[in-house]
């Protein structure tokens, strides 16, 4: 730490007191921001209304349940115009949650499996 000209030295306790719990964005956040502006379908922006008060990794990590919940709505549901993002908020909540989103991987390919990315056989 650096304070007019003299550097003073600080234990990381205090230097970890100094720190916003609220203030790391969190890749979730981010990806929802890029889309905003990329992306005007109407689907997406349900998306985005419900999840945009989740700005902080801390927020994200403590709220787990009610975005996957709004994810698990809405991918099935997913049309050629909000599928890329909503896929995306899911691999950027994957990212932010890291080990504590393997219970929801499963249920998730299950989703992608039976809706969005459902095998079709043709038939010839």
């Amino acid at each position: 730490y650096q304070s007019e000209g003299l550097f003073i030295y600080l234990c990381f306790s205090h230097l970890i007191l100094q720190v916003d719990p609220d203030s790391s964005a969190s890749i979730l956040s981010e990806t929802l921001n890029y889309w905003k502006e990329m992306n005007l379908s109407a689907l997406f922006q349900e998306v985005d209304r419900k999840l945009t008060k989740y700005t902080s990794l801390t927020q994200v990590i403590f709220n787990q349940a009610e975005i996957v919940t709004v994810l698990s709505e809405y991918i099935p549901r997913g049309d050629a115009l909000s599928l890329q993002p909503m896929l995306e908020l899911l691999a950027a909540l994957a990212t932010d949650l890291q080990q504590e989103f393997t219970p929801n991987l499963k249920p998730f390919l299950q989703i992608l499996m039976s809706g969005p990315f459902k095998i079709r056989y043709s038939t010839f």
